[in-house]
């Protein structure tokens, strides 16, 4: 069976955005990054499930390539130790 697929707007606020553009520099990650981390932190809180695996899918030359960064991992942990 395929995946169903959906699609959710929100507006973040621009306060959220610039803590979160900060937050990347100072440790090399991406906005993107950021963000992606922060929502598996809350998947984790809401869900009690502290192994919830997100992959990124993206094209390259019309293949399709899902990501699932294991040095992601890391960075969720440190970030639930400090908050």
């Amino acid at each position: 069976e395929a995946p169903r697929a959906g699609r959710r707007t929100f507006v973040v606020d621009a306060d959220l955005v610039r803590a979160s553009e900060r937050r990347g520099r100072e440790t090399g990650a991406t906005l993107f990054m950021v963000l992606l981390a922060a929502f598996q932190i809350a998947l984790t809180r809401l869900t009690g499930f502290l192994m919830i695996s997100i992959g990124v899918q993206f094209l390259i030359n019309g293949t399709t390539m899902i990501v699932q960064d294991p040095a992601f991992w890391s960075g969720l942990a440190e970030a639930l130790r400090t908050s």
